[in-house]
C-alpha cells in the first residue's frame, strides 16, 4: 500500500478549504431536496429523481466526511498537513465511513430493510439500503453480477429518501465549518 502524500497548506487555506466544502454539501442538499419534491413521487416504482437523489446525497455523505476530516486536523506553525492522494482526503471509503459513524442513521438510510443489519447479512437478506460508496456506484455504473445478468439498481424508497435529506440537513447545520 502506498504512503499517503502529505499536502502542507496555510490555515487560511485550511479554512478555506472547510468552508468550501460545507458549502459543497448544502449545494448538493439543494439539489437532492429539488429531487425529492413530491411532485417526483410515484408509488412503488423507481424513478430516475429517486436513485439520482441517492447517489447525490451519498455525495453530500462523503463530503461531510470529509469535512470532519478536515476538522480533526490542527495547525501547527501556522500550516496544517492534509493526508492527499493515497490518504484520508482522497479515501471515498473512509470519508463515508467517518460521515456514517457520525451521523444518525435516519440520515444515511434511503430504504428500510425488513431485517435488521446488525445481525442479518446484507447479501442473503433485506436489510434496506444505506447511501456509500458501493450504493452510489450501483447507480451511475451499469454492471454485471455474477451470472453475467445485469445487476439491478439499488432499492430507494422517495420517502426514506426524502427522510434521510431533511435529517442530515438538521445534522450539518449544527455542523460549523
Amino acid at each position: 500500500m502506498r504512503q499517503p502524500e502529505i499536502r502542507t497548506i496555510t490555515e487560511q487555506q485550511w479554512r478555506t478549504l472547510r468552508s468550501e466544502t460545507f458549502n459543497t454539501i448544502l449545494m448538493i442538499l439543494e439539489g437532492v431536496e429539488r429531487l425529492v419534491d413530491d411532485k417526483y413521487k410515484v408509488t412503488g416504482v423507481v424513478v430516475p429523481e429517486t436513485l439520482l437523489g441517492s447517489a447525490l446525497l451519498s455525495h453530500a455523505v462523503e463530503e461531510y466526511g470529509k469535512l470532519l476530516y478536515l476538522k480533526s486536523l490542527s495547525v501547527n506553525n501556522g500550516n496544517v498537513d492534509v493526508e492527499y492522494n493515497y490518504g484520508k482526503f482522497k479515501d471515498h471509503n473512509y470519508k463515508i465511513k467517518q460521515a456514517i459513524d457520525n451521523l444518525p442513521s435516519g440520515c444515511t438510510l434511503v430504504k428500510q430493510g425488513v431485517f435488521d443489519p446488525k445481525v442479518f447479512s446484507k447479501s442473503s437478506f433485506d436489510t434496506g439500503t444505506e447511501v456509500d460508496w458501493q450504493t452510489r456506484l450501483d447507480i451511475f455504473n451499469t454492471d454485471l453480477d455474477n451470472n453475467g445478468n445485469v445487476k439491478k439498481y439499488p432499492s430507494v424508497d422517495f420517502d426514506t429518501l426524502k427522510n434521510a435529506t431533511i435529517e442530515f440537513r438538521k445534522e450539518v447545520n449544527k455542523t460549523t465549518p
